[in-house]
């Protein structure tokens, strides 16, 4: 399992290489947010002919749903591995909300890294 944060998209075209570079390294990826970030992620992978298994949500309500084709999943529906990386993209602000929920069922996680940081954060 590895994680990347996406937080500054608008910033993307300067660190869309970093973001490709991470999705190439793993089988399959998921796009933790299915909101304007989310999607704003997904136009800028779409663009590389890129796409994740699904867009991973916390809320089990959010879930059950298709955003073009790409199903929404309850987080809880996934079983993490090395095999997979995930992109979680949402404002600075509620980053560390997803990262815990993430932790809560792979506590011993130590592979996160932002890719999206402005230079005066």
């Amino acid at each position: 399992l590895d994680i990347d944060y996406i937080f500054e998209l608008e910033k993307y075209k300067e660190e869309q290489k970093k973001v490709l570079r991470f999705v190439e390294k793993f089988p399959e990826f998921y796009i933790y947010g299915a909101g304007n970030y989310g999607m704003k992620c997904l136009s800028m992978l779409s663009a590389e002919r890129k796409c994740p298994k699904a867009f991973l949500v916390s809320l089990e309500k959010d879930a059950g749903r298709k955003i073009r084709d790409i199903d929404v999943r309850d987080i809880s529906t996934v079983k993490f591995d090395e095999k997979i990386g995930i992109l979680i993209a949402v404002s600075k602000e509620h980053q560390q909300a997803m990262l815990d929920k993430i932790k809560e069922r792979k506590p011993h996680l130590t592979n996160a890294r932002k890719t999206f940081l402005s230079k005066k954060h």
